[in-house]
């Protein structure tokens, strides 16, 4: 990564998450920093420390640009407001809403907090939330990887009764990064936007990938047990949850214009034209996936 990095022609500081002194350094050097890094997803986060890294990583930064108007865009998730969703399902998540993280992201709570209250230590920061990634042929985690791994493993698309009505907004990747973009440019301190742009019914994404996989689109049910022996309780709760996310406020405030293709007609782009062995994620990916797994 970082060999790539210099043959673009940018200079990489090496460390990890959690390491405050080269972090804090350099941040000090710097004009401006986004933070693409959240610690870790669901399983990641539960490891012991890895929120309090995370969090160091962020209060490295606030440190260093303390009373300089900085800019510094941080990452967060839709997912966040999943104890929101639980309590309140179909609601509609804006930036308004208090989070009620579930257990696996309580630790990140300090962190929101820090970066929500960045201008009263001199910081403009805010807090970009992307709704689940979709794009150029890949994603790490999110719904859509998750079903082409049971397409992997199975030859098959395994999914609840469609009368659940799982449904999540999507966001490109290009579109996503028009936003970070934006933010750092024009984002107010302590503020917080949504990247939140198609929103699509589970089960309609799961025949496309089923169609992209050379399954035609096929779908087999299976009950909440049989579901989550085969492809894990994660996935039994993408074809149940409602996780619906509004971008109308970076749209307004920013001038965010998401133009790309939306989920469902990216994955039609991709039917008969890719080894589903190297997509959502690539394979290197799943190998990061499955080191990660505790």
């Amino acid at each position: 990564s970082a060999e790539l990095l210099r043959s673009r022609g940018i200079t990489p500081v090496m460390g990890k998450m959690g390491d405050y002194d080269v972090i804090n350094k350099a941040a000090k050097e710097a004009d401006g920093a986004i933070g693409l890094a959240t610690g870790g997803v669901m399983t990641n986060m539960m490891a012991p420390g890895a929120s309090n890294n995370y969090y160091l990583t962020v209060t490295a930064i606030l440190d260093a640009f303390e009373g300089t108007g900085k800019p510094y865009v941080q990452t967060n998730g839709t997912g966040f407001w999943n104890g929101n969703t639980k309590e309140n399902p179909g609601i509609i998540l804006t930036e308004e809403l208090d989070p009620h993280p579930l257990y696996y992201y309580a630790g990140n709570l300090p962190i929101y907090r820090a970066m929500r209250a960045s201008g009263e230590r001199g910081v403009r920061g805010v807090l970009v939330a992307p709704a689940q990634v979709y794009g150029r042929e890949g994603s790490y985690i999110g719904p859509v990887a998750r079903c082409f791994d049971c397409c992997r493993k199975y030859g098959a698309m395994y999914t609840l009764d469609p009368t659940l009505g799982g449904v999540v907004t999507y966001v490109h990747v290009d579109d996503l990064a028009d936003l970070f973009v934006l933010a750092f440019e024009k984002g107010t301190p302590g503020n917080l936007y949504f990247g939140a742009s198609d929103t699509v019914i589970t089960h309609e994404m799961a025949r496309a990938v089923s169609r992209v996989a050379g399954l035609k689109g096929r779908i087999d049910l299976a009950t909440e047990e049989k579901l989550a022996e085969l492809c894990g309780p994660i996935v039994v709760g993408q074809f149940k949850s409602k996780l619906i996310a509004s971008g109308e406020k970076a749209r307004r405030e920013l001038g965010w214009q998401p133009s790309r293709p939306g989920l469902l007609e990216e994955l039609a782009s991709l039917e008969g034209k890719v080894d589903i062995n190297e997509i959502y994620p690539g394979k290197t990916r799943q190998r990061a996936a499955e080191a990660a797994k505790l």
